[in-house]
């Protein structure tokens, strides 16, 4: 009974440090995206003008981090991006004051200085955008 009791309690504390393991390891990558990215992206849609975005993260009053978007798209103005990450993939999703959302998703490269990112456009800006989609990257400035 007793090694069965020691080797539950093992088991336990390997799960806890897995999970440990696994928050710490986003938590870098997470901290590793603060700071300013600037690139270009070109919409799928080929009457769209390609936009240069720049987006400053850093963590918020409550410790998650956002992006403060620079862009004038035909699409989207300045949106606010909550920033994600899970294992190898990067989110950004928000929305501009016009209630128009856009999501960005894609990856950081090995380096850490470039993120590769497809984005999508849904709802708000009047609906001419609605499901505007394309690709783009941008690097760590």
């Amino acid at each position: 009974m007793t090694s069965t009791r020691f080797l539950s309690r093992k088991l336990c504390l390997g799960c806890l440090v897995a999970v440990l393991g696994v928050a710490a390891s986003s938590q870098q990558a997470s901290s590793a995206l603060a700071g300013t990215w600037s690139g270009t992206f070109q919409s799928k849609h080929p009457s769209r003008s390609p936009f240069t975005m720049t987006v400053v993260i850093a963590p918020g009053s409550d410790g998650k981090l956002i992006g403060n978007a620079s862009v004038i798209a035909d699409c989207f103005t300045d949106p606010v991006l909550q920033v994600s990450v899970n294992g190898p993939k990067v989110v950004l999703a928000g929305s501009d004051t016009r209630r128009t959302s856009v999501t960005f998703i894609g990856s950081l490269d090995t380096t850490g200085t470039l993120l590769t990112m497809d984005y999508i456009v849904g709802g708000g800006g009047g609906g001419r955008c609605e499901s505007d989609r394309g690709e783009g990257s941008m690097a760590r400035r």
